[in-house]
């Protein structure tokens, strides 16, 4: 729900509100929680416009209120809703300042007025109707999400659309954790909700691999080993990665984890490490070309120029003898 206090006649203050979802009675929306908005809007009709008085009058100075009305304010006036905060939220900025930027809230917060809001109930949907981001879903319904998001993931990621995928995967990754950790950690429950997480990260990690998101795969499967060094898929997939940056000596080191693991893998490895010595053997080549020395150069020209820049560093450290006269060879300065 958005919200704009605006000064009426009768010295009444009204808060023009929308609410930008309505999912369940009990989340009136994701900031302001009023059991008499609740209560009023369960009695709604699709398209209907009433308004609600607040008793009290001290409902006008609660906080949330105020400083969403200032955002709305500062977004009217072009302005960035939020930088007039940027170190703190925006109750310390209050407290700080001693003021909220607008002379009207300030006089709102010394001498409190009735407040009513107008509340339209534009649309109602039942629960199967739409998709509730993770935090709107409950321990249970966060659990029957993960093999749907799941599925998905796979689907997009066979489709090609791996950027799409990863975000089913993030989603269903979030759900398992925010489960996760009210559990003990290494008990059964704990275990079971751990490897659940720990194939979405490697199926995860699959999508960043097609995406050249190397480094970042790298980090995902170094965790998993650090914390279960038997899981053999993250070896594999950590080694896949290693391929890409030229780590040699790290790939071959997972490759052999992998056949320690799973002898089954071997066709598979093979395969990877034919293409770890293409890649090798292309890396070599391009650097061979990329550091090799001009061709006009003459062996007794390199060594020269070697032993020239070896002796010109050596005189820098040293103070010079004014008796002794350096030239520098042409080209050499």
């Amino acid at each position: 729900m958005n919200c704009l206090l605006i000064p009426t006649s009768g010295g009444q203050y009204c808060y023009v509100g929308y609410i930008v979802q309505l999912r369940r009675i009990d989340r009136v929306s994701e900031i302001f929680v009023y059991s008499q908005i609740q209560k009023y809007l369960s009695r709604f009709l699709s398209g209907l416009i009433d308004r609600l008085s607040m008793k009290d009058k001290e409902q006008c100075l609660t906080p949330p209120i105020l400083i969403r009305s200032i955002h709305l304010r500062r977004i009217a006036e072009g302005k960035d809703p939020v930088d007039w905060h940027i170190h703190s939220c925006g109750m310390a900025n209050m407290f700080a300042y001693h003021t909220l930027g607008y002379d009207d809230l300030d006089q709102l917060q010394k001498e409190p007025q009735p407040l009513y809001f107008v509340l339209e109930l534009v649309k109602v949907q039942q629960p199967s109707e739409y998709d509730r981001e993770s935090w709107a879903l409950n321990d249970e319904e966060r659990l029957k999400a993960v093999p749907l998001l799941h599925g998905q993931g796979n689907k997009l990621y066979k489709q090609g659309r791996y950027q799409d995928a990863t975000n089913k995967y993030k989603e269903a990754i979030v759900c398992i954790k925010n489960i996760q950790h009210k559990e003990k950690a290494w008990e059964a429950p704990w275990l079971k909700l751990e490897k659940m997480g720990n194939m979405l990260t490697l199926n995860y990690c699959q999508c960043l691999l097609r995406m050249e998101e190397y480094y970042e795969v790298i980090e995902h499967t170094s965790d998993i080993i650090n914390q279960h060094p038997g899981e053999m898929k993250a070896f594999y997939v950590r080694g896949k990665a290693h391929i890409e940056v030229w780590n040699e000596a790290e790939a071959r080191a997972d490759f052999e984890r992998v056949l320690d693991l799973d002898p089954g893998m071997k066709k598979a490895v093979k395969k990877d490490l034919g293409v770890l010595n293409m890649r090798m053997e292309e890396k070599n080549e391009e650097d061979k070309v990329k550091y090799k020395a001009p061709d006009h150069y003459s062996s007794s020209t390199k060594l020269y120029s070697w032993h020239y820049a070896f002796g010109q560093v050596a005189f820098c450290w040293h103070p010079p003898n004014p008796n002794v006269s350096v030239g520098l060879p042409d080209g050499e300065a």
